[in-house]
C-alpha cells in the first residue's frame, strides 16, 4: 500500500505526520513535497527502503521513527538533515551503517552517518576512530 501524499493540502505547513501501525510498503517521492516536516512517524508498516531522494528536501526534520520495518539500510543523505535528533529504528536489522555504529547509540549513528554524508559530499572520508570491525559499504559502494 503506497499513501497517497500529493493529496495532502499545504504541504509546507504540515509540521508532523504519523503514519504509523499501517500496512504501507513504500514511501512515494511525493513525500519531498512536504517541506516544514518536522517529525514524521513510519513506524510499524511494512517499508522495506527508505529513498534517499526524499530526505535532501526534508531539511527541517528532526524526528524519524522507522522502527518495526525490515529496513536494512538507512540512506545517507539523513546526514544532510541538521536538525534531525531523533531517529527510532530497529539496529539488529540495518546492514547499512555497519552493526558496529548502528548498535551504540542514536548519537553515535547520526554522527557517522553526517561523517560518511559530508565525505560524500567533499571526495575526503574519514572513518577514523569509528571503532569499526569491517569496512562499511559505505566505501565500498562509493559512486
Amino acid at each position: 500500500t503506497i499513501f497517497p501524499f500529493a493529496a495532502i493540502s499545504a504541504p509546507s505547513t504540515l509540521t508532523s505526520l504519523s503514519l504509523s501501525n499501517n500496512n504501507i510498503s513504500s514511501i512515494p517521492d511525493d513525500l519531498k513535497t512536504l517541506t516544514g516536516l518536522k517529525h514524521l512517524d513510519l513506524a510499524a508498516n511494512n517499508i522495506s527502503a527508505l529513498p534517499a531522494s526524499i530526505f535532501g528536501r526534508l531539511s527541517v526534520l528532526r524526528s524519524l521513527s522507522v522502527k518495526g520495518n525490515p529496513i536494512t539500510f538507512l540512506p545517507l543523505t539523513l546526514g544532510g538533515l541538521e536538525h534531525l535528533e531523533y531517529l527510532d529504528f530497529d539496529p539488529g536489522l540495518l546492514t547499512s551503517p555497519p552493526r558496529d555504529i548502528s548498535i551504540k547509540s542514536v548519537q553515535a549513528l547520526l554522527h557517522y552517518i553526517r561523517r560518511a554524508y559530508a565525505g560524500r559530499a567533499s571526495g575526503h572520508l574519514d572513518l577514523s576512530q569509528s571503532e569499526l570491525s569491517e569496512i562499511p559499504e559505505e566505501v565500498t559502494h562509493w559512486s
